[in-house]
């Protein structure tokens, strides 16, 4: 090998190394979050409808992998709002929110019943996952 070649490779390895330990965000970005600002966790809206002329609460919850319907319930009680939840995994039943508990069955009895995105629940409240960006709402009304 040449003098000429050898300090090629001795350059070309330089560069390889030094590369490697740079940062991948793209020169001129700036990727950081700004000073002062926290970082924002993604979360989700959890809205309670009492079925009545009171204006629906709504609440931030903060959202984590796997975060059910319950889960999410739970969280909102360090925000003020309780619930009670009997049972776990597909048998968990949700019989109160906010101190308004479940009327029953029969045709004036209003239950809570959860939507996501304005859909009505298909799978036990919990076993049924949540994403960042879902609309969780309970809503306290007479099932149909």
């Amino acid at each position: 090998m040449t003098l000429h070649k050898y300090w090629i490779l001795v350059v070309a390895i330089y560069l390889a190394l030094a590369h490697a330990g740079c940062p991948s965000a793209p020169v001129g970005k700036n990727n950081a979050t700004p000073a002062g600002q926290p970082h924002q966790a993604p979360q989700l809206t959890l809205t309670i409808d009492y079925g009545d002329s009171s204006a629906p609460k709504s609440l931030m919850i903060d959202w984590q992998a796997g975060l059910t319907v319950v889960d999410a319930l739970r969280q909102a009680a360090a925000q003020d709002l309780t619930s009670v939840i009997t049972g776990a995994g597909e048998s968990a039943f949700v019989s109160e929110i906010g101190g308004i508990a479940n009327q029953g069955a029969g045709e004036a009895g209003k239950n809570w019943i959860y939507y996501i995105n304005d859909k009505q629940a298909t799978r036990g409240a919990g076993v049924q996952t949540l994403q960042p960006g879902d609309r969780l709402e309970w809503r306290f009304e007479v099932y149909e």
